[in-house]
């Protein structure tokens, strides 16, 4: 079993977790706590409008921005 949390805790390249507010498949709150998890540099850019997949449809420029930065 993959313990993300385990493995965020630990040191990691840049971190960047971008979630729907919509997302049925995982919920919102699982992105929350992985990002909470984290240590070093990180990012968390939440989509209100976005489901699980449709981020780079819905909200484009906000995620290609995230991407970039």
């Amino acid at each position: 079993v993959l313990d993300n949390v385990k493995i965020l805790s630990q040191q990691h390249p840049p971190l960047l977790i971008v979630h729907g507010h919509k997302d049925s498949v995982v919920p919102f709150s699982h992105g929350k706590e992985l990002f909470s998890a984290a240590v070093g540099k990180k990012t968390f850019v939440d989509f209100p409008e976005a489901e699980h997949s449709d981020i780079p449809i819905v909200a484009q420029d906000r995620f290609v921005f995230a991407m970039k930065d």
